[in-house]
């Protein structure tokens, strides 16, 4: 995990080295064995270099920013980004397909609630990564895959939950969830 956070500072962007193509699925590989911990830098608006935060369960000590210049290194090869990508989605489509019925339906007694929180979270993850990818795809000459990494594809995830579980997806709860989710992954952009 500290050689994690040594790699992830040394190719974070513009401070540091440029990371060699031939490493970068490597890279992107050394991500997916920390889905939740880069979850949380992801999802939450916390600076988790700062050493009263730890993520869960293994401690990763890199800000936002730092990820996201990491990610960005990785993203220059599509298939290195889609692994990291793919990871998160489906780590994303976890914490989404764990709501239940009640979550979506019932109006909550405290904000943000846990199906709140889900959606935000699955807001910034997604659009940071969206976020990511896109000026890569634009400088290679390419449209970014809006129906694969944008807003469309985690719409889609959330859509698949209500209608998993029978809830009315033109319900003011989820109608709200869905704005929250919208909101969240174009601020993370």
């Amino acid at each position: 995990m500290r050689a994690l956070e040594r790699v992830v500072s040394a190719y974070a962007g513009a401070d540091g080295v440029a990371m060699p193509g031939e490493i970068r699925r490597n890279l992107g590989r050394a991500l997916t064995h920390y889905p939740r911990d880069l979850n949380d830098i992801l999802g939450k608006n916390v600076d988790y270099s700062v050493a009263e935060f730890s993520t869960e369960p293994n401690d990763v000590n890199v800000s936002y920013r730092q990820m996201l210049g990491f990610i960005e290194s990785v993203a220059k090869d599509r298939e290195a980004f889609d692994i990291v990508y793919d990871s998160q989605a489906a780590q994303v489509a976890d914490f989404i397909n764990s709501l239940t019925r009640e979550d979506l339906t019932r109006t909550p007694a405290a904000a943000p609630d846990r199906a709140l929180g889900t959606a935000q979270e699955a807001g910034y993850v997604m659009g940071s990564l969206y976020g990511t990818r896109a000026p890569v795809s634009v400088s290679d000459g390419l449209d970014v895959d809006a129906k694969r990494y944008g807003w469309p594809r985690l719409e889609g995830m959330l859509r698949a939950r209500t209608a998993q579980l029978r809830v009315r997806q033109d319900g003011e709860r989820v109608q709200e969830l869905l704005r929250q989710a919208k909101s969240t992954f174009n601020d993370a952009k």
